[in-house]
């Protein structure tokens, strides 16, 4: 789980929406009001992933974010470190080469 504090709530949900195709939710655990960003229909597992990583690098990119590392391999997995217009990073990471 990650969080993200950010002054522009809106601005964040346009950009992981269109970067990602994530979805926001609101919910108050314990009273606090939370916004939850997840792919539509996910509720544990692995759903399949609708962007490509490096397809989702670039996308980050155009839509005013940056790469902060680029698509790289290492061992069993496919991974980059971008981040969002207000300068939050996170990283993406795909396994590769498992049947």
């Amino acid at each position: 789980m990650s969080a993200l504090l950010t002054r522009d709530l809106d601005a964040a949900k346009r950009f992981y929406r269109d970067a990602f195709g994530w979805n926001s939710e609101t919910f108050s655990p314990g009273g606090g009001e939370v916004t939850l960003f997840r792919l539509p229909g996910f509720v544990g597992g692995e759903p399949q992933q609708p962007v490509p990583r490096d397809v989702a690098a670039a996308k980050a990119a155009q839509l005013g974010g940056s790469v902060v590392t680029p698509p790289h391999d290492v061992p069993g997995f496919r991974r980059c470190v971008l981040a969002d217009p207000q300068g939050a990073v996170f990283s993406l990471s795909q396994l590769v080469g498992f049947n």
